[in-house]
């Protein structure tokens, strides 16, 4: 049975860069500087313009299952879930990430809103991870539907929940509960389709590869990228989380082939998961705004199979490669002693202008009770 997970936390520090805000003339759309997409990144600056990449909230609480069975299917884990303790610890999550006292405040903070639009025009995808028997649990999706519809003022039918790659059987597989009246349980959308550009280091770069036409098309105003905690190949470092849940969004071909591991970082480069991009490859606005770790359950292997631990844990931040990394290292690393690819982990970071030392007291998560 895995050790107990040590509670972590660090000092309140912002990396954000937060003259860049401040010296955009009144009424123009906000600009947050992102590098290029070139081979590699050459520094890193935060995509989201309100919350550092750096910041990963963890929280560790055995009252968010009611009964410890850490090998069972979904449907057995949905009976187990305490949907109370789940809400109130994903909004206490949101006012540490966000640095925030009141949950509203916490939830405007980390939503931005589209710009030329009002919040009820604006539409939400929801990437979901429904391969095989592990899937975000409902207590989880519904929470977030009803941050964006009761507090962030989101009209329910403008939200997509989807899995384009995995997602045929979605409404028979995982039947959400609680969700508000109306949200779309968009199964596999319009499907994985449309032509796209994606970036070095697959390929070199100007290769185009198949993604999913409302990422592609603009239509998508904000994305949500909610992942599991499982096991895979080495390629994607032996674990499968934020970045790899988007082979679901992207065709997940060419990761099976030479060069896979580059495809992974590559499209998460794209304007179609950052927001879209200037000439300069800047970000103009946003879009993946929020990612969320389900790890209630989660496996050493997979991605097929059952679980195979219940670590009765939650991690949230804006930047998937941040909390990517720090979740390989201390949670399945060290906290449950599982392997992973650590030259295939080291990349989540520099690929991204990053390196261990630029993280928050040396890669830990903020732990959301402690904070």
């Amino acid at each position: 049975m895995p050790k107990p997970m040590k509670h972590h936390a660090v000092t309140r520090r912002s990396f954000l860069k937060r003259s860049i805000g401040g010296s955009i003339a009144g009424g123009a759309a906000p600009m947050i500087f992102i590098p290029r997409l070139a081979p590699s990144f050459e520094g890193f600056e935060d995509p989201h313009p309100h919350l550092s990449g750096l910041r990963v909230v963890g929280v560790h609480d055995s009252a968010m299952t009611t009964e410890e069975l850490q090998v069972c299917p979904w449907r057995k884990q949905e009976q187990l879930v305490n949907t109370d303790a789940v809400r109130e610890n994903i909004d206490r999550m949101a006012c540490v990430l966000a640095e925030e006292t009141r949950v509203s405040d916490a939830w405007k903070k980390i939503f931005v809103k589209p710009p030329a639009k009002s919040w009820k025009d604006a539409i939400v995808a929801i990437k979901t991870n429904n391969i095989f028997q592990q899937q975000t649990h409902s207590a989880v999706m519904a929470k977030f539907c009803d941050v964006l519809v009761k507090v962030i003022g989101v009209k329910a039918s403008n939200i997509f929940i989807y899995d384009s790659c995995h997602g045929a059987d979605m409404l028979k597989k995982t039947p959400f509960k609680g969700l508000p009246e109306k949200v779309n349980v968009a199964a596999l959308w319009e499907g994985i389709k449309v032509e796209t550009a994606v970036p070095a280091p697959w390929k070199s770069g100007g290769r185009k590869a198949a993604c999913i036409g409302p990422l592609v098309e603009g239509k998508v105003d904000l994305l949500i990228n909610i992942a599991l905690c499982k096991g895979h190949s080495t390629a994607y470092g032996q674990f499968t989380m934020l970045m790899k849940n988007h082979l679901g969004t992207f065709s997940p071909r060419p990761a099976h082939a030479e060069g896979g591991t580059d495809y992974l970082f590559a499209i998460n480069k794209t304007p179609e998961i950052l927001g879209k991009l200037d000439i300069d490859g800047k970000v103009v606005f946003p879009r993946q705004q929020l990612c969320f770790i389900d790890a209630l359950w989660a496996s050493r292997k997979g991605p097929t199979g059952l679980s195979s631990a219940q670590p009765n844990r939650f991690f949230m931040g804006s930047f998937a490669p941040v909390i990517d990394y720090t979740v390989a290292h201390r949670l399945r690393r060290e906290e449950m002693e599982w392997p992973i690819a650590e030259a295939v982990t080291d990349r989540f970071l520099t690929e991204f202008g990053l390196e261990k030392k630029d993280l928050l007291d040396g890669g830990n998560f903020i732990d959301a009770l402690e904070a």
